[in-house]
């Protein structure tokens, strides 16, 4: 199980900002691990700087003691990361399911429904190790 160390959260360390993509990741997870090396856990706002992240994690040779979770994304190369027990957790964010979802919201309109909440959402998922395979699609381009 990732990480190989039981995680245990006693307070916030730091804060970078990864500029929503693997470099920003990257570069903050570095600044990170340097003024706090005994960092256990990760919390990312989404995948690419997660990904980034844990790049610098492996080069400092810290993967087996951080663990990962990204709030959203469900990119593809986290969910292999995932499966493999490298990566924690990360939320599904799949514009499949969000075109489906607008769909079914338009066929209903279309047979009369009016009466709609302001917002409608997709299921709420957590992509782990225990799902990750039938989450997984290769064919994904994100």
């Amino acid at each position: 199980v990732y990480p190989k160390k039981e995680a245990k959260v006693t307070s916030i360390v730091g804060q970078g900002w990864g500029n929503w993509n693997a470099l920003g990741g990257l570069q903050a997870m570095e600044d990170l691990l340097v003024a706090h090396g005994d960092i256990n856990l990760l919390i990312s706002e989404n995948d690419d700087m997660a990904l980034g992240a844990l790049k610098a994690i492996r080069e400092a040779g810290k993967a087996d003691q951080v663990l990962i979770a990204a709030a959203a994304d469900g990119q593809k190369q986290a969910i292999e990361l995932i499966r493999d027990g490298k990566y924690g957790v990360t939320g599904l964010n799949n514009p499949v399911l969000t075109a489906e979802k607008a769909v079914e919201v338009a066929a209903r309109y279309l047979h009369g429904q009016r009466d709609f909440p302001k917002q409608t959402f997709t299921e709420a998922t957590a992509i782990t190790r225990e799902n990750a395979d039938t989450i997984y699609d290769p064919n994904a381009v994100f």
